[in-house]
């Protein structure tokens, strides 16, 4: 035995709580991650729009690098 293993066996007779929930929170995180994508890119393309605009653009730039680095963080954060 290794010292890097770090593992939480769970026992046989929690299996069937177990198992449902692991489902249920994966489910859960891809849905997270759908709704943050999807608030991502209505953030770059309002924070693209604003910039054309100068007075827009001290509210469109940092918005788009906020949409930008949200839909980073979605797509690659596992």
């Amino acid at each position: 035995m290794t010292a890097n293993t770090n593992h939480k066996l769970v026992p046989w007779y929690l299996w069937p709580i177990y198992l449902p929930l692991k489902i249920a929170f994966f489910i859960i995180s891809l849905v997270g991650r759908f709704v943050g994508l999807i608030l991502a890119v209505i953030f770059i393309l309002l924070g693209k729009f604003l910039t054309a605009t100068i007075i827009g653009a001290i509210i469109g730039l940092p918005m788009l690098l906020i949409g930008i680095a949200l839909a980073f963080n979605c797509l690659f954060k596992w």
